[in-house]
């Protein structure tokens, strides 16, 4: 689905909506500036940011086979184009207790060979969103997991989805912005989780050990 599609469908639900599409590449820090600056110019303020752009290759050989150009491409979109954003947004959203969400994986936590650059990247991610509560303790920041997706990207490089459409990772994602998780700010969080059973049997163990950040993992 098109900028422009997409566009038309909000419309279309909610012909009232203030929509403004700006086409950008999220690997040039320019491009990207100018997209934060269309959308406070349009609204005046940001609530929520939702990094959502990817990329990913061929998981079909080992790294020193692998052309280097495209290894770093992955971490242009994956990781720079989340710190782009994150760099022009965070201001705005510390004015309005804002949340930011930007796309984890599952490969995060794996090891996969030959997927390296995005299992790498994905984790980066997670480890990079751990730092803005840090450093703007009013904004909220989640590591989102929205498994696979049946989108362009994933069909064309061989992956079954596993959710379907966006449903599932719509309403997560509505949930972690509606302040109701907001002692989840800072961590990963997988979309297939029930996330009120987690805060009911879980809260207090996650808290107490620090839970779902990356960290060395010490044998009990």
């Amino acid at each position: 689905m098109s900028l422009e599609e997409a566009k038309q469908e909000v419309l279309r639900v909610d012909p009232a909506a203030k929509v403004v599409s700006v086409v950008a590449d999220v690997a040039d820090v320019k491009q990207t500036e100018a997209v934060v600056k269309a959308g406070v110019d349009r609204f005046g303020k940001l609530d929520v940011v939702i990094p959502n752009a990817g990329r990913v290759t061929d998981w079909d050989k080992p790294l020193g086979e692998q052309d280097p150009i495209t290894w770093w491409g992955v971490f242009e979109v994956n990781l720079r184009g989340v710190h782009s954003l994150a760099h022009f947004t965070l201001p705005h959203l510390a004015k309005t207790d804002g949340c930011f969400i930007a796309m984890s994986s599952l490969a995060s936590m794996m090891r996969h060979p030959k997927g390296s650059s995005y299992c790498l990247f994905k984790h980066a991610v997670n480890r990079f969103i751990e730092f803005i509560p840090l450093e703007y303790p009013n904004v909220k920041a989640f590591a989102l997991d929205p498994g696979v997706i049946a989108t362009d990207m994933s069909t064309q490089n061989g992956y079954k989805a596993i959710h379907g459409g966006m449903e599932l990772p719509t309403a997560t994602m509505i949930y972690l912005t509606s302040g109701s998780a907001d002692w989840l700010s800072g961590k990963y969080v997988s979309v297939p989780w029930d996330l009120g059973e987690v805060r009911q049997l879980w809260k207090e163990k996650i808290e107490k050990k620090a839970a779902f950040v990356s960290k060395l993992a010490i044998p009990a």
